[in-house]
């Protein structure tokens, strides 16, 4: 999923550019909205799982405020629900008399998407903290880097929760005044939206937990290195140079 990501994202971007140089046609500017926009729904997906594997890795489930059994399923049907709003309203960019319908709708489903993601930034800050009291200070989990895992979602999540509030003001103000600072202005997006992706492009690559495997199909994973669990100084934790459960 996240080559795929990435590769929308970067379409986004060329479109962006071709947009900027070619004001005059409607096509570049609906794909770049379109090819824009979705990239934060597909690396929210990622994350949901990453949090289900990591509380099942270290047998957590009953430190979480919400069941393995649902979590996942929540969480990745919100995340369809706000692709279907975005991906449909992005379609009614095409039509000059359908567009602020559009941008109301994208609005809506990217509102959504930011009440999703904070219930589910809840849920691992909970879990998290029920966590390390209650198993983390007994060294019983040493051998899985569970902290690591964790700050990553912070991370990237604050990202695209950060990326997502910005979409909601600049899509407002176009549907208010086109010729919006937001709207006129290249610079923001590029920093609002264009970094804050790319940072979480570069935490994906660099400490996104690869040892995650599925051990059944009812989803049931471990985290491990080459094939085999983390035991002693052979585990590798999920960031680069991390200590077990260390920090980002």
């Amino acid at each position: 999923t996240n080559p795929m990501t990435f590769l929308v994202e970067i379409i986004g971007y060329v479109f962006r550019a071709v947009s900027t140089y070619s004001t005059g046609e409607l096509v570049p500017y609906i794909m770049q909205d379109i090819f824009l926009v979705l990239p934060p729904v597909f690396f929210a997906a990622t994350l949901y799982m990453t949090y289900s594997h990591v509380v099942i890795a270290i047998h957590g489930e009953p430190f979480s405020p919400i069941s393995m059994r649902w979590a996942t399923r929540l969480f990745v049907t919100g995340d369809i629900v706000c692709l279907l709003i975005q991906g449909n309203a992005a379609g009614l960019l095409a039509k000059p008399e359908t567009t602020k319908t559009g941008d109301y709708i994208i609005i809506a489903g990217l509102i959504l998407q930011i009440f999703i993601f904070v219930y589910f930034l809840i849920c691992c800050l909970l879990f998290n903290m029920r966590f390390r009291v209650q198993v983390g200070e007994t060294e019983a989990t040493a051998h899985v880097p569970w902290q690591a895992c964790l700050n990553m979602l912070y991370v990237t999540s604050m990202a695209i929760l950060a990326r997502n509030i910005f979409r909601v003001v600049e899509f407002a103000m176009q549907s208010v005044d086109d010729a919006g600072y937001l709207v006129t202005h290249e610079w923001p997006l590029y920093a609002f939206d264009g970094a804050l992706m790319l940072l979480v492009m570069v935490v994906f690559f660099f400490w996104y937990p690869s040892q995650l495997h599925t051990k059944s199909r009812d989803s049931m994973v471990e985290l491990t290195t080459s094939g085999t669990p983390f035991a002693g100084n052979d585990q590798r934790p999920c960031s680069k140079g991390s200590s077990h459960g260390g920090h980002l």
